[in-house]
């Protein structure tokens, strides 16, 4: 057996295959997976769940920000946050990878060992995919597969009276954005907003959760922004929402770095910022949740009443009510990641 090392040497289209083979676990469900020309997956007599997501270098990221592999668990996070707001288990993954011909080969096997061990620590493996060159900037694509175990979390789930329901704490990953935009940052909380951002994690535990006990009446994950993936909920349930805005979670970082800022609101970019990945529910004013499920804490910041179908209220403390100018993240209209 050879002792040199492939990534050290031109890109090879089947190089890389054959290293992702090697490496990739066998998995429950998995007849045949990398190596042929398609995957052969077990039938399942659950729902199956399938989503998708992209990150292209210039939009979502900047090559000099973050590793490879953080980038690819990142996109591994970022379809896993979806199956966590369905409340649905992963299980496999097939990655479509794009870069310029001239890219470092090291750093492409270790984008790819970043994807295959993100999906290991959720229990699902890499079964195929795409790698191509391009002239245009280096992406990312995941299509997520797995299944439902007990019925699905939907957006449209929710009820007027529901308490709205919040995990972790919310606008690090977009505080941590700004930071790298200026620089970065050597403190301990400009280390850990930054950390928020590069390599955030799924709520996959806070979702199967809710899910299995039948607690969640809806949910969407924070990627968009908080307003915004609640106003996807409360739309898609045909109800409005309040929020108040004391009680919407935030870190300690996030409150010691606004008071060394010009940024005029405290609760700016944890209402409109995008890429916390957490989750946002809503359940009956009844239901008994845990305060926490490991570290990760959850806060109710809201309810669902009755109103325009989609329409946030933000309340100040004294009743009055916030306005907001952006909700949050849209592609081909938003200008916030034209600096990326």
């Amino acid at each position: 057996m050879s002792d040199r090392d492939p990534s050290s040497e031109p890109l090879d289209e089947f190089a890389l295959i054959a290293s992702v083979k090697r490496r990739v676990q066998p998995a429950p469900g998995v007849l045949l997976g990398i190596g042929d020309d398609a995957a052969v997956l077990a039938p399942s007599e659950h729902p199956q769940i399938v989503a998708c997501d992209a990150l292209v270098e210039g939009v979502h990221f900047k090559r000099s920000w973050i590793s490879p592999e953080a980038l690819g668990r990142r996109i591994v996070t970022a379809n896993v946050s979806d199956f966590a707001a369905m409340g649905a288990t992963p299980r496999w993954a097939l990655l479509s990878f794009t870069v310029p011909s001239s890219t470092d080969t090291a750093w492409c096997y270790a984008a790819h060992e970043g994807v295959i061990g993100g999906l290991e620590e959720v229990g699902a493996a890499l079964v195929g995919g795409d790698t191509t060159s391009t002239g245009g900037p280096v992406t990312l694509s995941l299509t997520l597969g797995g299944d439902a175990l007990w019925e699905p979390l939907r957006r449209s789930g929710g009820q007027i009276g529901d308490q709205i329901w919040v995990t972790g704490t919310l606008g690090d990953s977009a505080l941590g954005l700004r930071m790298l935009k200026e620089g970065g940052g050597t403190s301990p909380e400009q280390a850990f907003v930054i950390a928020r951002h590069i390599s955030p994690e799924a709520r996959l535990d806070w979702g199967l959760w809710l899910g299995s006990e039948g607690v969640g009446r809806s949910a969407a994950d924070v990627s968009d922004g908080f307003l915004q993936d609640l106003g996807h909920i409360a739309l898609a349930s045909g109800c409005a929402a309040e929020v108040q805005l004391e009680d919407i979670p935030l870190s300690d970082a996030y409150r010691a770095l606004h008071e060394g800022s010009s940024a005029p609101n405290l609760h700016d970019l944890a209402l409109t910022g995008g890429e916390d990945f957490e989750l946002v529910f809503t359940a009956a004013p009844d239901a008994n949740l845990p305060a926490r499920r490991g570290a990760i804490p959850v806060t109710r910041v809201g309810r669902l009443v009755s109103g325009e179908s989609g329409a946030i209220r933000v309340l100040n403390a004294d009743g009055s009510e916030r306005r907001v100018l952006q909700a949050g993240w849209r592609h081909f209209r938003s200008k916030v990641a034209e600096d990326v």
